[in-house]
């Protein structure tokens, strides 16, 4: 849908499956925190748009980068979850204790845990948004360019976020395999 609107659309795409790819195992079940891959596109895609990054190469490092940044919201979700650790210690001595107002401090508290958690998401948004601005305005400054890697196309970065499905796998021959083949990249590179 993004691809409609946007004046890059044919970049929306692989852009948005690479992030799939690259976490194809990681399923939000119990105590398992996720990197956002949503938060990790959405955080690239005005870059795209503000830098021109419109090749393969040179998305290329900023999506290793927002990568990064999805494993920062990661550590702050898990913050919030040992906090709300706490608030459910509260309700089951309220429940223990047959609390009348309990239904109440439950609203209470999903609402300040809803309004917390959108807070950080954007503080974190926010800082990420700043550092990876910053960081390719450098570049381009330095250099005259984004950060570029040549020769890199949409089949390799697919590929290479297509790893994360044999590193899903968690066998011994699944980690030799993707070291072989990181092995035999650098070589042939």
């Amino acid at each position: 849908m993004l691809s409609l609107v946007g004046d890059n659309g044919f970049l929306l795409l692989p852009t948005a499956i690479f992030y799939e790819l690259f976490w194809l195992d990681v399923i939000p079940v119990g105590s398992v925190i996720p990197p956002s891959a949503s938060f990790a596109f959405l955080l690239l895609m005005p870059l795209m748009h503000v830098f021109r990054l419109h090749t393969p190469g040179l998305l290329a490092v900023p999506m290793l980068a927002t990568l990064c940044c999805a494993y920062a919201l990661r550590f702050m979700e898990g913050r919030q979850r040992l906090r709300a650790d706490v608030v459910a210690e509260r309700v089951e001595c309220s429940l223990a204790f047959h609390d009348p107002d309990l239904d109440g401090l439950l609203g209470s508290y999903i609402r300040a845990s809803l309004l917390a958690q959108a807070a950080r998401a954007m503080i974190v948004y926010g800082l990420c948004y700043g550092v990876m601005v910053v960081s390719l305005q450098a570049c381009v400054a330095l250099c005259c360019a984004p950060p570029t890697l040549p020769g890199v196309d949409w089949s390799m970065l697919l590929c290479a976020a297509a790893l994360g499905g044999l590193l899903a796998l968690r066998t011994r021959q699944a980690f030799w395999l993707f070291c072989l083949a990181a092995c035999l990249v650098i070589v042939l590179h």
